[in-house]
């Protein structure tokens, strides 16, 4: 009898440190219930958000978020990192999109083969706006990726030709200045790629130009 009871305490130990043991082993995996991910996906006409439940996109269907506030959780911009001041770089121009699938961003101007952009999907800021706290399940609630498309095989590059006034002095207010190029150029970015430098310190100023829509 003594044998006996002596084999069943230590089957029910040894049973006892596989369970255990197998609990802390599978503490560090992903929980497969109860945890979304999401994920950032990108098209060469517009980017996507997926991973979001078909419940959470009707409520932001039926928040009605605004155009600005859309912009704040889901901006997009030129070049590869996220400005810290988007007054010296605002986010790109484009409409978000929510159906039972996914969330689009659809660039008002195509991306342009060689150039990078940056999308950053903060799922906190949408939450914010209809006044929820985030849920558990969004473990991963902001997303950072940088994209480009390939750069296509093009003839000579285009060059600046003139400059509209062309006096050596302008008046401080000066309203509007107009760039001729050798060829076409593609709307949407054009504040990327003008800098006006002030003589002789050759120091670039900033907040000089009014941006307003390309």
């Amino acid at each position: 009898m003594t044998k006996i009871r002596s084999r069943f305490s230590a089957s029910v130990y040894l049973l006892m440190l596989t369970a255990l043991f197998g609990c802390q082993m599978n503490s560090d995996k992903p929980v497969e219930h109860g945890e979304a991910e999401i994920t950032m996906l990108w098209r060469p006409d517009a980017i996507e958000i997926r991973g979001i439940s078909s419940e959470e996109l009707m409520q932001l269907q039926d928040a009605a978020i605004s155009p600005g506030n859309w912009k704040a959780a889901f901006p997009v911009f030129t070049g590869e990192v996220v400005p810290e001041d988007l007054r010296e770089k605002p986010p790109m121009l484009g409409k978000y999109h929510v159906s039972e699938e996914r969330i689009e961003f659809i660039p008002r101007f195509p991306f342009s083969p060689g150039l990078h952009y940056t999308a950053k999907f903060d799922f906190r800021q949408l939450y914010a706006v209809m006044n929820r706290e985030l849920p558990e399940m969004y473990s991963q609630a902001e997303i950072i990726k940088t994209f480009s498309l390939p750069k296509a095989t093009t003839g000579p590059a285009t060059t600046l030709r003139e400059i509209y006034p062309s006096a050596d002095t302008l008046p401080a207010n000066q309203l509007k200045l107009y760039l001729h190029f050798s060829g076409p150029m593609r709307p949407g970015n054009a504040y990327d790629h003008i800098q006006l430098f002030e003589e002789p310190s050759d120091v670039a100023l900033k907040d000089v130009f009014l941006h307003i829509e390309q």
